[in-house]
Formats: structure tokens, C-alpha cells, sequence
């Protein structure tokens, strides 16, 4: 890995060239790569794929060579081969997995492909890159994920991610209060699922309600817990209430319309 930890190299050899993601991987967010530096003198290219392995807890000198077929054939890991004429260098390549489980990839914007099936979405999942063969370099140039409200992009980390299992508070400003990650004002009065305690209340509701998982670790927003007054913890269950209240409303007025066109349909 080079400094910066954006661009991955392997040297000397066609093999042991295993990397991981620094984070966990959302499904249907996409893991954004491009090829820097090819070498035609080797058979294969590029293996890509999913482990829901944590990699800071892995042992890098147990670490196979290859991706493909050792650590494929290994509990928790899923991993493809990427055809040589699709890992050219400067190709920029994506891969992603959706909600059935299948792995896909897509070169230079054009078609999307299909990889392998069978990956476990229900655990958490870190991404897997075999710098293999022909492809001897990689710039990682960070993920993109769609939604509702547009697509959330991610650029790498300057420094490496600190992964813990153990709750992460921000760092205190002066007075010592912990001061939200989001609006960087407002001091720090809600616990996620994950552990993390890094929002105030408002910015904790806006993140689940547009975004959905938290900010630091990136798992699904699952439970939020106040701690702080009763008076914003009431707020909160209010705001969430006539939330709940409107999308119900919304997927009545649906129906409603729905059996009015079926009706129409049916009298023409």
C-alpha cells in the first residue's frame, strides 16, 4: 500500500496481492477502482470480491496467495475473476452486491455483468481485491451508493480506519463537550445500535430517516438511543410518530389510486 493508503502495488511476483476494504461495504454500494499498471507477460488479471470476515482482525502471514480458488473455497468469502480484456490499464471498474446476494461489476460505465451468486447479505461485508496477474496496480477511488435522495459518495481515507467494537466518542472541544460528527455544534445525545455515539438528536433522525446507517462504521441504523432530556427524547418520538403517520397515509392514497385505475381498466 502506498501512503495515503489510495493506491495498492504488487511487485516482483503475479501472486500475493490480497487487499481488503478498510470498512464494511453496504449492499448495492458500489466499490469504485481503476486499473493504474498492467503487465501482459502473466496469464489472468484481477479477482474481486466480498468476505464478511473483519480484516483487522485477520492475520496477514495466514493470508493464501491467491483469492481464487483458496480463499473461494473458505467459509465467509466470495470471490470472482474478472477477465483480462475488463482489468485493461485505466479501465475504471465497479463492483457491488445487491439484495439477492449476487455480485456485480461493470468497466467503464458500460454493461453490468454477473460475477457469482450465493453471498451471504445478511452479515456484515467487507470488500476483497486480488491484484492478480496482469493487473499489477490499483487506485481505490472510493464508493458510490443510490437512494432516494441521490447518490452518496465516499472518498478513501487519508488515514487508516480505526475499527473498533467498542463504542468511538468524537474528540471533546473546549468546555469538554462532545460535539456531533454531522452539524459540528451540537453536543453529542444519542447511542446507536453499533455502539457510536456521535450525534445530537436532530442529526441522529435526519441520518436514519435519508441515509440509514451510521456515520462511522457504516452499519444499518437499527435503534436509536437519547441521552439526554426527556423534553428532546419526546421530540423525537413525535417527529418519528407523525413520520410513521404519513408514510401510512401515503400507502393508502397508493392503494386508492391503484384500484381506481384497475376499476377504470376493467370498465373500458
Amino acid at each position: 500500500m502506498h501512503p495515503g493508503l489510495h493506491r495498492v502495488e504488487r511487485r516482483d511476483t503475479f501472486r500475493d496481492g490480497l487487499v481488503f476494504t478498510s470498512r464494511p461495504v453496504a449492499l448495492m454500494e458500489h466499490v469504485i477502482l481503476r486499473v493504474e499498471e498492467s503487465e501482459g507477460h502473466w496469464h489472468g488479471a484481477l479477482r474481486l470480491g466480498f468476505t464478511t470476515h473483519c480484516p483487522s482482525c485477520m492475520n496477514p502471514d495466514s493470508l493464501p496467495p491467491f483469492a481464487c480458488p483458496d480463499l473461494k473455497g473458505q467459509p465467509g468469502f466470495w470471490a470472482g475473476v474478472i477477465p483480462e480484456e475488463c482489468a485493461r490499464q485505466g479501465d475504471r471498474i465497479e463492483y457491488w452486491v445487491n439484495e439477492k446476494g449476487e455480485l456485480l461489476y461493470r468497466v467503464n460505465s458500460g454493461e453490468t455483468y454477473l460475477l457469482l451468486r450465493g453471498v451471504n447479505v445478511n452479515s456484515t461485508l467487507w470488500g476483497l481485491m486480488d491484484v492478480y496477474g496482469q493487473t499489477r496496480a490499483l487506485q481505490i477511488l472510493g464508493s458510490a451508493k443510490r437512494s432516494a435522495f441521490g447518490t452518496q459518495t465516499s472518498c478513501p481515507r487519508n488515514t487508516p480506519f480505526d475499527w473498533r467494537d467498542t463504542p468511538v466518542t468524537p474528540e471533546p472541544r473546549a468546555g469538554g463537550a462532545e460535539v456531533c460528527v454531522v452539524c459540528l455544534s451540537s453536543p453529542v445525545s444519542t447511542v446507536l445500535a453499533c455502539g457510536h455515539a456521535c450525534m445530537c438528536v436532530p442529526c441522529a433522525d435526519n441520518v436514519w430517516d435519508r441515509i440509514g446507517t451510521c456515520p462511522l462504521c457504516r452499519k444499518l441504523i437499527a435503534e436509536i438511543t437519547i441521552t439526554s432530556s426527556k423534553s428532546e427524547r419526546s421530540q423525537l418520538e413525535l417527529e418519528v410518530s407523525e413520520k410513521q403517520a404519513l408514510r401510512s397515509t401515503e400507502n393508502v392514497d397508493r392503494m386508492n389510486r391503484r384500484r381506481t385505475e384497475d376499476e377504470q381498466e376493467t370498465t373500458w
